[in-house]
């Protein structure tokens, strides 16, 4: 479709609800969206992440989503869009070609696994003896604000390096090594404060921050197990890049109101594939980083994807981020469901163990680093009150230390008295979990205990 046979609107103003006629392209004439997709909030939200703030509609579509009845002129401050760029043809039978590539991929995934050590080798001191206890310390508000900061500047060169690396240009990862070296730094100030902020990251979070929310997981459990600094930080870049092939696949695929097809489902579990094929050009990324993101959806028991891998052939970075991935899958919104409460993924966690599709290790060092009543969930305490848990206690799951919470709900970080209780050292007990005030979650009953992370669709 001729750029000059296109509307050129702005991506939030793209209508949620309505069905694509044609093709949208980006401001280079490149495919993002197929004819009859569905335009969703969840394809909206990604396309941004992506820094896409511009699309080009056909003529029929702007006409039926905005009433633009011809192109619209470009604004006086907006450069002219760049002339299209002479890009090879795309073979006709894609699928296949699509195939080839994916097992090509797989007897590299092969040959890198017999290459690389499965077994964590510390080669300094764990970083858990730089680790600061905190105890019933209220959080630090200038940390929390830095720590923001952060968190939007890695979405940014992630999203930045996953655009490069699916466009096949070169790209400069060293700033992947920057943020682990920051995000180890911060998590041994104060592990809770850092996993507390990263709940206040969207509760429907586009890839990049899914990672962000991951990493900073994984490496708090990593420290749990006793990992050096190099191991910690490694485990941290995995699961920064891990999802890195769901930048390839279509956007169709991401629509909760799009049917999955078996073929939909096996391109969607395809994707650590291509995620391994993105990063060969990365020269930052270990080749453990690597082979260890091509098995994260891995189960013990050989039920996961891409390759079905049983526990002995999964490299332990790639058993601690299942468990952390699922952890936030579960509290996050997947495929239009809603989140579950916190306390309900762990118990359901712990129910996956016994069944062999979770490691008991990396499971425990969750537990360690969230406790039973993970870190920003709310309870409701045997005196009525309402508290916000703000730190784990040691090996105290049940009883964590908590802090009581206003009329609105919310935490008052500014508050020179505030009412922080370590429940290990009083009689007081969490009588229930609640939901978060910010968001809407899901009770996960028990008929759903052995079900839900294995439905087709749920990543």
């Amino acid at each position: 479709m001729p750029s000059s046979d296109t509307v050129r609107v702005k991506t939030d103003q793209l209508p949620v609800g309505s069905r694509l006629s044609h093709p949208i392209n980006d401001g280079e004439d490149r495919l993002l969206l197929a004819a009859g997709v569905l335009l969703s909030a969840r394809i909206k939200e990604r396309l941004l992440a992506r820094g896409i703030r511009e699309v080009l509609l056909h003529p029929d579509d702007a006409a039926a989503f905005l009433g633009i009845s011809k192109p619209a002129p470009l604004p006086v401050e907006s450069k002219p869009a760049p002339k299209k760029k002479a890009t090879p043809q795309q073979p006709k039978n894609q699928k296949s070609a699509l195939r080839e590539t994916v097992a090509q991929i797989k007897i590299q995934a092969s040959a890198l696994a017999a290459s690389v050590s499965q077994q964590i080798i510390n080669l300094g001191p764990p970083l858990s003896e730089r680790q600061v206890a905190r105890g019933t310390t209220p959080y630090n508000v200038k940390q929390r604000e830095r720590l923001a900061q952060h968190f939007a500047a890695t979405t940014r060169v992630l999203n930045d390096i996953a655009q490069q690396a699916v466009a096949g240009k070169v790209q400069d990862d060293r700033p992947l090594k920057i943020v682990g070296n920051k995000y180890a730094d911060e998590l041994t100030e104060d592990t809770d404060n850092v996993l507390a902020s990263s709940c206040e990251l969207a509760p429907n979070p586009a890839i990049a921050e899914r990672g962000v929310r991951l990493s900073l997981l994984s490496m708090a459990m990593a420290i749990e197990m006793g990992w050096d600094e190099d191991n910690v930080r490694d485990v941290g870049l995995c699961g920064l890049v891990h999802d890195f092939g769901m930048f390839r696949l279509e956007e169709r695929l991401f629509d909760p109101q799009f049917e999955i097809s078996p073929a939909d489902w096996k391109e969607l579990t395809d994707h650590p594939l291509h995620t391994l094929d993105m990063l060969t050009s990365m020269k930052s990324v270990s080749l453990a980083v690597r082979l260890a993101a091509t098995q994260v959806h891995e189960n013990p028991d050989g039920s996961g994807y891409p390759r079905r891998l049983k526990a002995k052939e999964i490299h332990p970075y790639a058993t601690l981020l299942h468990a952390a991935d699922a952890y936030i899958t579960l509290t996050a919104n997947v495929q239009g469901r809603q989140a579950y409460l916190s306390y309900d993924a762990i118990v359901y966690l712990l129910n996956q163990v016994k069944m062999n599709r979770m490691d008991e290790n990396a499971i425990r060092a969750l537990l360690l680093v969230v406790s039973l009543f993970p870190i920003g969930s709310h309870v409701r305490l045997s005196d009525g009150s309402e508290a916000q848990v703000i730190r784990r206690n040691a090996e105290h799951y049940t009883t964590p230390i908590v802090q009581r919470v206003g009329a609105d709900r919310q935490i008052n970080f500014n508050s020179a008295h505030p009412s922080i209780i370590d429940l290990a050292q009083t009689k007081m007990r969490v009588m229930s979990p609640l939901p978060s005030p910010n968001r809407e979650e899901a009770r996960l009953d028990e008929t759903l205990m052995g079900k839900v992370l294995w439905e087709r669709g749920s990543l």
